[in-house]
């Protein structure tokens, strides 16, 4: 989480919350659930996310246990984006963890710019839907600037819980690609992110959900919010919206206790997310309770892991694994898509004497990505009856033609199903059924 001129980004956040909440609607309410089918092997890998696991990594990575790099021991002090040799180390350390655990495509992503540095990207391909990319973030760095940084919280608790789900992961397969992507320079501008979400965007990657955890750990006040933070609401905007019902589903499908998942649609843009968000890809930020409180120990020498709230941070690491695992299809155990109606445009023609209508029906699967392929059937009553199928083109979108009628009349087209090999026509996502128009 980054620090602006001097002073926190969190009072003025606060205060625009604050004016949505009152003249925009729901800014802050806990996230609506979209649906989750329970699946036992998740349910068994739960128990793999565990305080042990996850509190040797926050210990050797924030310095109260020296860590292994290159098979030597090593103590961080600081993983400073500027700190050299220690940033270096702590890039090293999540690189060689992520081998260890069994993963085969492990890489280092350099980045230039006014501090140079690395990402560090681990990689489960896909089997069936490998072009279809999931990441999982977080960021390596911390703050303060001086010679002591241990950045329990911000964000040591991040990579620990990318960690510790790629342990998790690694034994298993995935019909989407997952990715484990920990970012370098996010203190100092998202450096790392910034230049990975553009060559992602250059190379025509088509990444379907990005989750960022950053500062997962903290809950001393004890409301147990864990922030699923999203844009706010827009047609443009579902994907963000459907990762942060994801999250809350998971939390209900899996009955982890001691958190409440609560969505913050306002855009907050302060970790990695936002570079994202701003090459066109869907987005959340996970993090700890920061509309009401903050973690007085933010970027400073008492951010350690002594003050962290452990069964709370457990509990949201359970959760985003949980996620991530229905997101990417784990093993492929998991339901394929389901595929609903985005939406239905009507528009009226004439033909000679005679009148029509034409109903132009977009299919997404419960991403909101478009239905490729997907065979649309819907029927047409009132001025005429008639029935009509067509198959969705690359944007999900497929036009139904009425019959016509001399003068013209009113119909409405009404969506009877939609077919995909291997989907399932999901019609309690729909965001529209239906539609009416009068012609002339």
């Amino acid at each position: 989480m980054v620090r602006r001129g001097g002073f926190e980004l969190r009072g003025l956040l606060l205060t625009l919350a604050l004016v949505v909440c009152v003249l925009g609607g729901l800014a802050l309410a806990s996230a609506p659930a979209s649906g989750m089918t329970y699946n036992s092997t998740v349910d068994a890998l739960l128990n793999g996310v565990n305080q042990t696991d996850l509190s040797l990594t926050l210990y050797e990575f924030t310095g109260v246990l020296p860590a292994s790099v290159g098979g030597q021991p090593y103590t961080f002090v600081t993983r400073n984006a500027t700190s050299g040799a220690s940033i270096i180390k702590a890039e090293q350390y999540v690189y060689e963890r992520l081998l260890s655990y069994g993963l085969t495509s492990v890489s280092y992503q350099p980045y230039t710019g006014k501090t140079p540095g690395r990402n560090v990207v681990g990689e489960i391909t896909g089997s069936t839907r490998p072009s279809e990319i999931v990441v999982i973030g977080c960021h390596l760095d911390d703050m303060p600037t001086g010679s002591v940084a241990p950045g329990a919280d911000d964000d040591a608790s991040g990579v620990a819980a990318v960690l510790a789900i790629a342990k998790a992961f690694a034994p298993y397969h995935c019909e989407r690609t997952i990715r484990f992507v920990f970012f370098g320079g996010e203190e100092i501008g998202y450096l790392g992110s910034a230049y990975y979400a553009a060559q992602a965007k250059a190379s025509g990657q088509n990444i379907v959900a990005m989750i960022e955890a950053d500062m997962l750990a903290w809950n001393a006040t004890g409301s147990q919010i864990v922030e699923t933070d999203t844009r706010k609401p827009t047609t443009s905007t579902q994907g963000d919206q459907w990762i942060a019902n994801q999250y809350a589903d998971a939390k209900a499908t899996y009955a982890i206790a001691g958190i409440t998942p609560t969505t913050l649609a306002i855009g907050i843009n302060v970790s990695d997310h936002k570079s994202f968000w701003a090459n066109g890809y869907p987005a959340m930020l996970l993090i700890e309770d920061e509309y009401r409180t903050t973690n007085p120990n933010y970027h400073t020498v008492n951010d350690t892991v002594s003050t962290l709230t452990m069964p709370f941070y457990v509990a949201v690491t359970k959760a985003l694994f949980a996620e991530a695992a229905h997101i990417a299809y784990l093993d492929g155990t998991l339901p394929s898509s389901d595929v609903c109606v985005y939406d239905i445009v009507m528009s009226g023609f004439k033909s000679g004497g005679s009148y029509g209508v034409k109903a132009t029906v977009t299919a997404d699967d419960a991403s909101w990505l478009p239905a490729l392929g997907a065979t649309v059937t819907g029927s047409f009553s009132g001025a005429t009856g008639s029935t009509a199928s067509a198959v969705a083109d690359a944007s999900g979108k497929v036009t139904l033609t009425s019959t016509t009628k001399s003068g013209g009349g009113t119909w409405t087209f009404t969506v009877t199903g939609i077919s995909k090999a291997g989907w399932s026509y999901n019609a309690s996502l729909n965001r529209k059924t239906s539609a009416t128009l009068k012609n002339p």
